[in-house]
């Protein structure tokens, strides 16, 4: 249940009760007024009038609550919640709507807490399971994710949502074919669904099926054509098939979307340079470079573009500067390896390329390293 709405909810349901109750009823329905408006501390002070009246209100407590959530005063927040708790214990709404509240807050154990004695007091409500999952989900317990998720839709399999969820878990647990018909399922409901293509066309390029894959993140592009991920996975499926202009077209609209798309720049930065295009690959990295001088990668793929272009110095200034902000960069070692060969420096490239070998280079890339060590180093 969103928290938001449980509450508006349980605030209108008490606004007729407070009916019989002149005093406290006032007062409720003015701070519920004040609250509507903005006016969170008015609302803040009339609640506490109401509750002077009534201690035992639950719709002053909530209502109140809500207000000091918005006012930053989140211990006052959770207390209230607390408190219309104490004088309605088995009332799963006010469980679901603290949980909520500490869901939002990040709380980990309490939040669970919560939805737990929601599950308890209400075991036939599938919106109870899908909230404990969404809770484990949030909080990456993808194995409990399931499992509640797959009460809730044996309980009732109209809830897309739960769907969706359970689609994404079993995606972190690298269970694609469970995915792949989770998500099939919200396309089944919903085809406007977009953020299912999205999910489906990743667990889909697991099995290295490119081509469903892109006609994933097709229909995802179709539906939100402002969608910045849709066309970085498709350019990823087009790298694979070797469409090289399709791939650079689509990180070039990633970025048109946002100019700080790293991992875009990147790739089209890498495909720029594949292209001999290393003055375009350059171009790239000087606009990461400003927008993060620090950027270590940033300098490192700049210095490989300019070796590839035959400035060696602008290189080794470049992947120097990487190293002294990520010098844990296998690919920076190699890239400057590369130089060094190129300047018939052996001796300080077999060290970098055995830096690189130490770092991991071999597992993350290829052999490579391995190839250039046995070429012309002895070891």
């Amino acid at each position: 249940m969103n928290l938001k709405f449980g509450l508006s909810l349980y605030l209108v349901i008490c606004s007729f009760v407070c009916l019989g109750q002149k005093g406290v009823g006032d007062f409720f329905a003015d701070g519920k007024m004040r609250f509507e408006s903005g006016a969170y501390s008015e609302s803040v002070e009339l609640y506490t009038l109401g509750l002077k009246l009534d201690k035992k209100h639950i719709g002053c407590y909530l209502g109140r609550a809500a207000a000091r959530w918005e006012l930053g005063e989140f211990e006052g927040a959770r207390e209230d919640y607390t408190k219309a708790i104490k004088y309605d214990k088995k009332n799963p709404d006010l469980y679901t709507i603290r949980g909520e509240f500490l869901l939002k807050r990040e709380i980990i154990y309490a939040t669970l807490a919560d939805f737990k004695k929601v599950v308890k007091l209400d075991k036939e409500n599938p919106v109870a399971y899908y909230n404990l999952g969404r809770a484990y989900y949030s909080f990456n317990d993808q194995v409990h994710t399931v499992k509640n998720l797959s009460k809730c839709l044996e309980l009732s399999d109209s809830i897309t949502d739960a769907w969706y969820m359970r689609g994404s878990a079993y995606l972190k647990l690298k269970e694609y074919n469970k995915a792949i018909e989770d998500f099939s399922r919200v396309i089944s409901i919903d085809a406007g669904y977009a953020k299912a293509y999205l999910k489906r066309g990743q667990a889909v390029s697991h099995y290295m099926d490119w081509e469903a894959a892109l006609l994933d993140f097709e229909k995802l592009i179709e539906i939100s054509p402002a969608n910045g991920d849709a066309y970085f996975f498709r350019a990823q499926m087009r790298k694979k098939l070797l469409d090289r202009e399709g791939a650079m077209k689509d990180f070039a609209k990633v970025i048109e979307l946002d100019s700080s798309a790293f991992d875009a720049i990147n790739n089209l930065g890498f495909l720029r340079v594949e292209a001999e295009d290393f003055d375009g690959a350059i171009d790239l990295y000087d606009h990461l470079v400003k927008q993060d001088p620090f950027n270590g990668f940033a300098y490192n793929n700049r210095g490989y573009a300019k070796f590839r272009k035959g400035d060696l110095s602008g290189a080794m200034a470049d992947i120097d500067r990487s190293l002294s902000t990520k010098p844990n960069n296998s690919y920076a070692y190699r890239n400057r390896a590369l130089v060094h060969i190129e300047e018939k420096s052996i001796l300080f490239a077999c060290k970098d390329l055995k830096k690189a070998r130490k770092l991991g280079y071999t597992e993350k890339y290829g052999r490579e390293v391995e190839t250039l060590l046995q070429r012309y180093c002895k070891e």
